[in-house]
């Protein structure tokens, strides 16, 4: 119940300010749920392909690693269209072409995926690019 003073009459007996009020932990943790469920999603985007992505068929054919799954639309929140396109990659699919010795010789996606701007390509970061691997 709030009081002539501004403050607020608790049910136990105390009371709070209206300031003390607007930081109660109630809210707190449903800004943290909230978080907690934006960040969850967008990893969960960033391992599935989702409409806008591009997905790097491997000429290999069946078996062996998957197919990388670029999320185009997280790069694209990030960055503008010219951060890419034309110097990297062409504006046309199937138009560049991506393979793992170009990334590793500082090419390609290896321009940005260095370890330095962005995590690198290695062994220990396929799943990120490959998806079931």
């Amino acid at each position: 119940m709030k009081m002539a003073n501004g403050e607020w009459q608790m049910a136990n007996g105390r009371t709070q300010t209206t300031e003390q009020r607007r930081r109660s932990p109630v809210l707190g943790l449903r800004s943290l749920l909230l978080a907690f469920l934006f960040l969850t999603g967008l990893l969960v985007g960033a391992a599935l392909a989702v409409d806008g992505d591009v997905t790097f068929k491997r000429k290999g054919g069946e078996g062996g690693t998957p197919p990388a799954i670029f999320p185009h639309w997280i790069h694209r929140i990030r960055y503008k269209c010219y951060a890419c396109h034309p110097a990297l990659f062409e504006m046309k699919a199937g138009g560049s072409t991506v393979s793992m010795d170009l990334i590793q010789q500082g090419k390609s996606c290896g321009v940005c995926h260095n370890d330095q701007i962005a995590w690198g390509a290695s062994f220990e970061t396929c799943a990120r690019c490959h998806p079931g691997s």
